[in-house]
């Protein structure tokens, strides 16, 4: 674990502890508030600085993000690392449909380095890397800030993917546990989610527990 980045994330309050809804498809009980992040210049700095260092002596030419989160983020990055940046936006064509289109000068062959502020199962990132596969481009490294340690979709397996991260659940959990951001009892049901998770989506009465024990913690983010 980066302590650097597991400091600066629990001091900013990145994290958000209740019951939300995103991609995994199920109720999480933390939400990564990223976009509060990236109106923080200083913050940003360190956080590129760290992954500038993750790049050096690797085989990167290009940076990218996953929207929306993630393009912010591989901007200050290639700030940092003084790599290019690449980014997808969506064109409107007929009707509500879209077309995906890869901005920035690349060229086929080179390796990207998909960054992102989180990962739970890794759909939306496989999508994303898809589109960068389908425009001539390599991707072998995905770095995170927050891993949430639940099962990776296959693909990654497959391609020869791998994910790295700053800061994984438990670890990020006992960190904050330790330093006085959350009580024994808050990081206990944290650590007992990922552990329980059937249990957990059918047990209401456990949420609504949770969720006040969270509130009684200044964490009132319903």
């Amino acid at each position: 674990m980066n302590q650097r980045i597991a400091k600066l994330l629990s001091d900013f309050g990145f994290f958000m502890f209740g019951r939300f809804y995103g991609s995994l498809g199920y109720p999480s009980p933390l939400y990564i508030a990223s976009k509060k992040l990236y109106s923080q210049p200083d913050k940003m700095k360190i956080i590129s600085e760290e992954i500038a260092k993750f790049m050096k002596g690797k085989k990167i030419d290009l940076v990218a993000g996953t929207a929306v989160s993630g393009t912010p983020l591989a901007m200050a990055v290639s700030l940092a690392s003084q790599k290019p940046f690449v980014y997808i936006r969506y064109k409107k064509e007929s009707g509500f449909q879209t077309r995906p289109v890869l901005e920035g000068l690349y060229r086929k062959g080179e390796r990207v380095l998909v960054v992102d502020d989180g990962i739970g199962s890794g759909g939306t990132k496989e999508q994303f890397i898809k589109k960068l596969y389908r425009k001539g481009l390599i991707v072998k490294d995905v770095l995170v800030l927050y891993d949430a340690g639940v099962e990776k979709l296959p693909y990654y397996k497959e391609k020869g993917i791998k994910i790295h991260s700053f800061v994984k659940h438990n670890d990020l959990v006992h960190y904050m546990e330790e330093h006085g951001y959350i009580s024994k009892e808050l990081a206990g049901q944290m650590h007992d989610f990922w552990k329980n998770l059937r249990e957990w989506q059918k047990d209401e009465k456990r949420w609504k527990q949770f969720v006040a024990l969270a509130k009684s913690e200044g964490f009132d983010n319903q």
